[in-house]
């Protein structure tokens, strides 16, 4: 699989399905207040730019959890599907067909990680303002 391929993902129950087109073959988790309490602990998502395509009648919910971020869920199971930052920034859950696929490199907002838990990936580490920087960055992009 390359970086450049479409990929298709789903929500639990099927109901919501969609294509993307990952920026790379990478994966992040975020360890914010917002994050965890929406998925029920750490979030990993993958960096889909502005390529998410859903299907023609997916029942995809959306909630704006803040001025810059679009939470969007299934209607019908709940699942959490994707963000969108700025109206245009789409990072997906790892809810692809073929999540392995992707190697596990970035955790974000690691000032507020509970201490219960740690992953033994060797990573990146940014805090809540390291992260916004780099996000803001990529919204002038």
């Amino acid at each position: 699989m390359t970086q450049r391929d479409r990929l298709t993902a789903r929500c639990l129950c099927g109901a919501c399905t969609f294509t993307a087109t990952p920026v790379t073959m990478t994966a992040s988790v975020c360890h914010c207040e917002t994050c965890r309490r929406w998925a029920g602990g750490a979030l990993f998502s993958v960096d889909c730019g502005n390529t998410l395509v859903p299907a023609i009648g997916t029942p995809a919910v959306g909630y704006h959890s803040s001025a810059l971020m679009e939470r969007f869920s299934c209607g019908r199971c709940g699942a959490p599907l994707f963000r969108v930052a700025g109206g245009r920034q789409y990072a997906v859950m790892m809810a692809f067909d073929d999540p392995g696929a992707f190697a596990f490199d970035l955790q974000v907002f690691t000032d507020e990680k509970p201490r219960n838990y740690d992953f033994a990936n060797d990573t990146v580490y940014l805090t809540g303002p390291e992260a916004l920087a780099m996000l803001a960055a990529n919204e002038k992009a």
